[in-house]
């Protein structure tokens, strides 16, 4: 009998795979099936549901609802090169969203102490919604190399900025988006220790410890569920975690605000005042 190679993709194995024996050579992970999971046919048993490869979802509603993702059925949030849902539950990368969130609105507060003016509403949803894509894509990635801290900055500040820019009365301007993905990169990638509190961050029974486990088990789906004291625990573990990082980041926030953003501004008023120039002439030649 001849063995096809197994190959795996993001969604599932191809549609060619066939699985191979346990023997030499051939370890127990790879027998078993795509990322070690029993397999009949084109479902693959995930624990908490059936998963249909083929077409990418699962066939029955995720037991978390909408809270873990809009899509009730579908595998990793869609992301499955970035992230795994190895149990049809997406509830840990949620919660690392939810404190990145706030880490993110800490660091605007930061920036406002530092430069004695209140921000309005579209610079903290900005910094809400960067935070929380930068807390997202630690939390799924499952990393903090340098190199993921780097590139979850970089998209948090990047989607920080647009959504800012999108809630402002302000023509957009790239020369912005460009500057402060630059700065999200850079301060992700500068080491951030914090004092360590008995109880808090120190100890196996610290908030710390239990947030840690908690978040590993609800990745691995050991488990699939979190009291609201246990969930507390995990968000006030992770902003102190943070806290040397909210004042990193809301200082380089508030020295970007103070002086290099009004020198970016030109750069968009001149733009536009281009353009209005230019629609004038048109007109004028009509």
């Amino acid at each position: 009998m001849t063995w096809k190679e197994t190959r795996y993709l993001g969604y599932g194995p191809s549609r060619e795979a066939v699985k191979k024996r346990l023997g030499e050579g051939v370890g127990l992970h790879e027998a078993s099936g795509w990322r070690g999971y029993r397999t009949e046919g084109d479902v693959i048993h995930m624990g908490a549901r059936l998963y249909h490869y083929p077409t990418a979802r699962f066939l029955s509603a995720d037991p978390l609802g909408h809270a873990s993702d809009m899509s009730l059925y579908s595998y990793a949030n869609n992301d499955p090169v970035n992230a795994v849902d190895p149990e049809g539950r997406f509830l840990h990368v949620l919660i690392g969203a939810g404190v990145g969130g706030l880490v993110g609105i800490g660091s605007q507060l930061i920036s406002d102490a530092f430069r004695g003016k209140m921000s309005g509403l579209d610079d903290y949803a900005g910094a809400f919604v960067g935070g929380a894509v930068t807390g997202a894509v630690i939390t799924a990635s499952g990393g903090t190399s340098l190199v993921g801290m780097a590139i979850a900055g970089g998209s948090g500040a990047a989607a920080g900025n647009i959504t800012s820019q999108s809630l402002s009365n302000e023509p957009f301007n790239p020369s912005e988006l460009t500057v402060t993905t630059i700065i999200g990169t850079t301060t992700a990638m500068i080491p951030a220790p914090v004092f360590k509190i008995p109880g808090l961050n120190a100890g196996n029974g610290s908030w710390a410890h239990v947030a840690d486990t908690q978040m590993t088990k609800l990745a691995n789906g050991t488990t699939s569920a979190v009291s609201t004291t246990t969930l507390g625990k995990i968000i006030g573990a992770n902003v102190y975690r943070e806290s040397t990082s909210i004042a990193i980041d809301g200082a380089a926030d508030a020295g970007y605000l103070q002086w290099i953003k009004p020198r970016l501004d030109p750069i968009s008023t001149l733009s536009t005042s281009f353009n209005t120039s230019s629609g004038s002439s048109k007109g004028m030649h009509k």
